[in-house]
């Protein structure tokens, strides 16, 4: 299993060789890929061959492709990452609304005691109101307290004033973690056999990746605790949130980092809706930045 997240920054080829990714740039390089986990390509000027890509699709490495920006805008998703993919998509499909909408209510509740946590941790103006929020929540989230939770959770975090589409550093990091974040998913969701595009609560017909942002809920509070942290600044917080892989969590009771808890998470929400059982959900229990 890899261990290293690898970002390309400066203009270069990259090709494959016997079991190596092989950089050349300024200098050369030659990196095994069994120590691969990501590959991030930040840079527009970077040409690789596709007999790499052929081997990153084939070993699983989560590859992804930013903009002229350096923000995320691509990933490499293998058409075939389960020898019974046919029959995960089956059982995606027969997914009763019973069951999802008890799973939703599940991921509702740990996200708002996740974003709970994030107000102790950091605000000096406490509120029970989310705390009642989790409590209010329906089977499906009906009445939509994940919405009336996030407003408040924002409003104490980020100030008043702030708003998600607005043009600051801390939504820089939201964004940029979030989407390093729903990465992790759709590679995770992908390697059980399963279809990002088919939600149990998101159904947006242009969106690739309804699954993956339903499941993710309960994880974006750990981005939010990046943003206030003090440990990024305007230089370093991709750098930082490149690495959020290795974050030490627990999860079933195992010290295990980000990577693998998505993973055993992922796992049980599975099992949870085939076995239609939302108890069989495993959630993180705390992390370490």
């Amino acid at each position: 299993m890899g261990f290293r997240t690898i970002v390309i920054k400066n203009r270069c080829k990259l090709s494959y060789s016997l079991n190596y990714l092989v950089y050349r740039g300024e200098e050369d390089y030659k990196i095994n890929l069994n120590e691969i986990t990501s590959l991030i390509i930040e840079s527009t000027a970077v040409s690789i061959t596709t007999s790499l890509i052929s081997e990153l699709s084939d070993r699983k490495i989560n590859v992804i492709f930013c903009n002229s920006k350096h923000n995320p805008e691509a990933q490499l998703i293998p058409l075939y990452n389960s020898h019974n993919s046919f029959l995960k998509i089956q059982e995606q499909i027969s997914w009763g609304d019973n069951i999802k909408g008890s799973v939703w209510k599940r991921i509702v509740e740990e996200k708002i005691i996740n974003q709970a946590a994030n107000i102790d941790r950091y605000c000096e103006e406490k509120t029970n109101r989310l705390k009642e929020y989790k409590n209010e929540v329906l089977e499906g989230d009906l009445s939509n307290r994940e919405g009336h939770a996030a407003k408040v959770y924002f409003n104490l975090l980020f100030g008043k004033e702030f708003t998600r589409g607005s043009d600051c550093f801390i939504n820089a990091v939201l964004n940029y973690g979030y989407t390093i974040l729903l990465s992790m998913f759709n590679r995770a969701i992908i390697s059980y056999g399963y279809l990002t595009q088919i939600g149990i609560h998101h159904k947006n017909e242009y969106n690739s990746f309804n699954l993956s942002c339903d499941l993710i809920e309960p994880f974006r509070p750990i981005i939010d605790n990046y943003a206030l942290s003090g440990l990024l600044n305007e230089s370093n917080f991709k750098k930082k949130l490149n690495d959020i892989g290795s974050i030490k969590m627990i999860i079933k009771n195992q010290k295990t980092d980000l990577e693998n808890s998505i993973k055993l998470y992922c796992s049980s929400v599975f099992r949870a809706l085939n076995e239609k059982d939302s108890t069989l959900i495993d959630f993180f229990n705390q992390y370490e930045l």
